[in-house]
C-alpha cells in the first residue's frame, strides 16, 4: 500500500474520490453533498486541507481521507476506501502528521459503510459510538402536527442558542461528535457552523424554530435548527431543551412544528441523527413516524503521548 499527498496530484484525481463518496451520501442518506465536495476540492488546492490518498495495485484510488487542526483537535473527514488495508493506512498517516503532533485530542463522524472502520478506529484507541440515521415522509401529517405555532430562529438568537446547547448538553462528552469538551466557546463555534456552513445543510430559518418564554425575554429553554440536504429534503440538524425543561413535551412541540413548516414548502422527507444509546430521543422519533435508515461513527481518542 502506498499513501501519498493529496496536494500532491491532479484535480481529475481527486473527483473520483468524491464522486465515490457522494454517491454513497445519495444512495444511502438522501443527501446532496455536492457543494460539500466543492469545497472540499477547493481548500484542498489552495493547501489549507492536508489530505491522503492511498494506492494498491491499481491506478484507482484505493482510500483516502483529510484533515483540520481546529481548536487542538485534529478532525478526520472522509476516511473512505475500497479496502480495510487502505482506510488503515490513511488514518495511520493523519495520525502521523505534523497537525496531529500539535493536537490534544482527534475526533471523527463519518457513515458507518464498511471497510471494517469501526474496527481499525478501535484498533487506535478510539472510542466508537453509533448515530442512527433516520428520516421519514412528509407527504402525509397528522392533523395534530398542523395546528404548531413556534417563532422562527434567527442570527440574532445564535448566542442564545449555544447557551441552550451548554446547559441541554452538559459537561465533557468525548464521544460528543460536537463541543465535546462542554465549553462555551465550543458551543458558540459549534451553533455558528450549523448557522453558517453547510456541512450538516444549508439552514432553514423558517423551519428553525425556538422556545422562548415570554417572561425571559433573550434565554431559549428549547430550540430546533433545520437545514436542507437536498431539493425538498429537510435535516433537523439540532433539536435541544433545557435539562430544566425535559420531561414537558417541548422537545415534540418544536419537532412537529419543524415538520408542519417543511411540509408547508412542499418538502417532502426530513432526515435527523441520534446516538444508538439515547433511549428517550429514539423513543421520541419513533412516534413521529422516523425509522432508521442507515448510520454514522462518532470516534473520539486522546493524542496525548501516544503514537499511532
Amino acid at each position: 500500500m502506498i499513501v501519498v499527498d493529496w496536494q500532491t496530484l491532479p484535480a481529475p484525481e481527486l473527483s473520483r474520490c468524491y464522486d465515490d463518496e457522494r454517491a454513497v451520501w445519495t444512495d444511502r442518506f438522501a443527501w446532496d453533498t455536492t457543494d460539500n465536495w466543492r469545497q472540499v476540492e477547493a481548500a484542498r488546492a489552495v493547501g489549507t486541507l492536508p489530505g491522503l490518498v492511498a494506492y494498491d495495485d491499481g491506478p484507482r484510488p484505493a482510500g483516502w481521507g483529510f484533515h483540520l487542526l481546529h481548536r487542538g483537535t485534529l478532525q478526520l473527514g472522509a476516511l473512505a476506501g475500497r479496502s480495510t488495508a487502505a482506510v488503515a493506512s490513511v488514518l495511520d498517516g493523519m495520525l502521523a502528521s505534523p497537525e496531529a503532533a500539535r493536537a490534544g485530542d482527534a475526533m471523527a463522524f463519518i457513515p458507518e459503510t464498511g471497510a471494517g472502520v469501526r474496527d481499525i478506529l478501535q484498533a487506535r484507541g478510539f472510542a466508537v459510538r453509533t448515530f442512527a440515521y433516520l428520516d421519514r415522509r412528509l407527504d402525509a401529517l397528522p392533523p395534530e402536527e398542523v395546528r404548531v405555532e413556534c417563532r422562527s430562529f434567527h442570527a440574532g438568537r445564535l448566542a442564545a442558542t449555544a447557551d441552550l446547547l451548554a446547559r441541554a448538553y452538559p459537561g465533557f462528552d468525548p464521544a460528543r461528535p460536537f463541543a465535546p469538551r462542554g465549553t462555551a466557546d465550543e458551543w458558540l463555534d459549534y451553533a455558528g457552523q450549523l448557522v453558517a456552513h453547510t456541512g450538516c445543510g444549508e439552514l432553514l430559518p423558517w423551519a428553525s424554530l425556538v422556545d422562548e418564554p415570554t417572561d425571559r425575554p433573550g434565554r431559549l429553554i428549547g430550540a430546533v435548527l433545520t437545514t436542507r440536504i437536498a431539493p425538498l429534503t429537510g435535516h433537523i440538524a439540532q433539536i435541544a431543551v433545557d435539562r430544566d425543561c425535559q420531561g414537558e413535551g417541548r422537545g415534540g412541540r418544536l419537532l412537529r412544528g419543524a415538520l408542519t413548516r417543511l411540509a408547508g414548502r412542499g418538502y417532502t422527507r426530513v432526515s435527523l441523527l441520534v446516538a444508538d444509546d439515547n433511549r428517550a430521543a429514539m423513543a421520541l422519533y419513533g412516534r413521529h413516524g422516523f425509522a432508521r435508515r442507515g448510520a454514522f461513527l462518532s470516534a473520539w481518542r486522546s493524542m496525548a503521548g501516544a503514537g499511532v
